[in-house]
C-alpha cells in the first residue's frame, strides 16, 4: 500500500514537472525502465495469485480470503498500469520533443499541432450506364413485386374457393343426415306405431 502511494506521489510530479518545464524531459532510459518495473510488478502480482489461492481453499473463510489475494492483485496491476501510462506519456513527449527539434533543425517550423481534417469528398458524376442498371433493377423489382402480389391473390382465390366447396359439402351431409333421420323416425313409427 505505501508503494502504491510513492508510486501515485512520483506519477504526480514527474507529470506536474513535465508540463511546467518541457526541456526537463527525462530519457527514454527512464521510460523503459518503468516499462520494465511495470512488467515485474504484473509477474510479482500473477505470481503471488497463484501462490496464495490454494491455500485460500484450506482456510475456514475461503472467499473472504480469495477477496484479499484478488484485491492485493488488483491494486498490485493498477500500480502497474499507473508505471505504464507514465512511461507512455515520457515516450511521447520525447518523441515530440525529438520532432521538433528536428523540423527547427531543418528550418521548419510547425505552427499547427492538431490533425489535419479530411478534404471533402468530390461528388462523382453519374454514369448513364450506371442509371441505366439502377432503372432496369428497380423495374426488374417492381415486377417482381407484382407478381408476387398476383401470386398471393391467386392463393387466396384458391383459398377461399376450397373452403366453399368444403361449406357446400358440409351443407350436403348435413342435409343428407337430416334426410336419414327422418327416414329412421318414419321406419320407427310404421314398425311399432306413434309410441308417445
Amino acid at each position: 500500500m505505501l508503494r502504491t502511494l510513492t508510486l501515485a506521489l512520483l506519477l504526480a510530479t514527474s507529470s506536474a514537472a513535465l508540463a511546467d518545464n518541457p526541456e526537463a524531459l527525462p530519457d527514454l532510459a527512464e521510460a523503459r525502465a518503468m516499462q520494465a518495473e511495470a512488467k515485474a510488478l504484473r509477474d510479482l502480482a500473477e505470481s503471488e495469485f497463484r501462490a496464495t489461492e490454494p491455500g485460500c481453499y484450506e482456510r475456514f473463510l475461503v472467499n473472504r480470503c480469495l477477496d484479499q489475494a484478488r484485491a492485493l492483485r488488483l491494486e498490485r496491476i493498477r500500480a502497474a498500469r499507473a508505471l505504464e501510462i507514465e512511461a507512455r506519456r515520457i515516450e511521447l513527449a520525447h518523441n515530440r520533443a525529438q520532432a521538433e527539434a528536428e523540423s527547427r533543425a531543418e528550418g521548419v517550423t510547425r505552427t499547427d499541432t492538431a490533425i489535419p481534417t479530411p478534404t471533402a469528398i468530390p461528388e462523382i458524376p453519374v454514369d448513364d450506364a450506371a442509371a441505366h442498371i439502377r432503372a432496369q433493377r428497380e423495374a426488374q423489382a417492381r415486377d417482381a413485386e407484382a407478381l408476387r402480389q398476383q401470386q398471393l391473390q391467386q392463393q387466396d382465390a384458391q383459398r377461399a374457393a376450397d373452403r366453399a366447396r368444403a361449406e357446400e359439402a358440409a351443407a350436403r351431409r348435413a342435409e343428407r343426415a337430416e334426410r336419414d333421420r327422418e327416414r329412421y323416425d318414419e321406419r320407427i313409427r310404421e314398425r311399432y306405431g306413434d309410441v308417445r
